[in-house]
């Protein structure tokens, strides 16, 4: 396995790990207009995190972000601050819905 075979392999164990939090995720994400802009924020803000308080809940975040880029619909459109105190104002994608 390559580097990219393996990235798409966790992106697929993240998210079956956390299906139910997914297909919320999926909801949240339909009910966007074409062309909003969001972060991973927004999204953990509207449905929470997978699992709250869980091992490497973030990672089903990740992928699910991961996942919605690789088949094209979002677009990295810049970065912003994370507002969550966890995320110690990290830079954090922003991104648009296609």
């Amino acid at each position: 396995m390559n580097g990219e075979d393996l990235a798409n392999f966790g992106t697929r164990i993240a998210l079956i790990e956390k299906s139910l939090w997914s297909s919320d995720a999926e909801l949240w994400f339909i009910k966007l207009d074409t062309g909003t802009r969001f972060t991973s924020e927004d999204l953990i803000e509207a449905i929470g995190l997978p699992g709250e308080g869980t091992i490497n809940s973030n990672n089903a975040v990740g992928a699910k972000m991961r996942e919605w880029s690789h088949d094209g619909s979002i677009s990295r459109v810049g970065f912003q601050r994370a507002t969550r105190l966890t995320s110690h104002a990290r830079a954090i994608v922003l991104w648009e819905k296609l």
